[in-house]
């Protein structure tokens, strides 16, 4: 997700990242949902790539998280953490007119599944969450829905099949909860 490197270029320099993006155009937003997670306040953060840091954007009481992102999946009822991402389609369809649309969805499957992956080898369980209310979920992050739009979301430390959270989340971190400026 963060800057990975940067290429000089004619006009400056390219910044990418470790997932492959249409014409480098990374047209993907990341925004994090705290729900109990030891070192962050509850809330919404929108993930800085150049900073590699969280910035705190919204405060959400419990009913807010509840009726927002624990709509249909029961699953994520315990996860800790929901990530959401949302697109802005124009950085793409600009170039690639209407296969923009599907360049884009298939960079957020890229980018879900090193969320996967990396949730994974820090022994953390995921899930892709299909069914969440997008017009909600724009209305709340303030975003239009048309030129920037929630097209994905993946909770983090759910639940094992014991009651227990996942390692990773709640337990010991840095004193950063690991989510800061490096």
């Amino acid at each position: 997700m963060w800057v990975t490197n940067k290429i000089k270029v004619e006009n400056g320099t390219l910044d990418v990242r470790a997932y492959p993006s249409a014409g480098a155009l990374y047209p993907i937003k990341v925004y994090v949902v705290a729900n109990n997670v030891e070192y962050l306040k509850k809330g919404v953060y929108h993930y800085n790539v150049t900073e590699n840091c969280l910035e705190y954007i919204l405060n959400l009481s419990e009913n807010d998280l509840t009726n927002k992102f624990n709509i249909r999946d029961q699953s994520i009822d315990c996860a800790p953490i929901t990530i959401l991402l949302t697109a802005m389609f124009r950085r793409t369809i600009y170039k690639y007119g209407n296969r923009g649309y599907r360049f884009i969805l298939t960079e957020s499957g890229h980018l879900l599944q090193n969320i996967a992956l990396l949730s994974t080898s820090y022994g953390m369980g995921t899930c892709d969450i299909g069914g969440y209310e997008y017009d909600e979920i724009n209305e709340m992050l303030g975003i239009d829905g048309m030129t920037e739009s929630v097209i994905g979301e993946v909770a983090l430390g759910l639940c094992g099949d014991n009651g227990n959270e996942m390692p990773g989340i709640y337990g010991k971190g840095n004193e950063d909860g690991g989510f800061s400026k490096s």
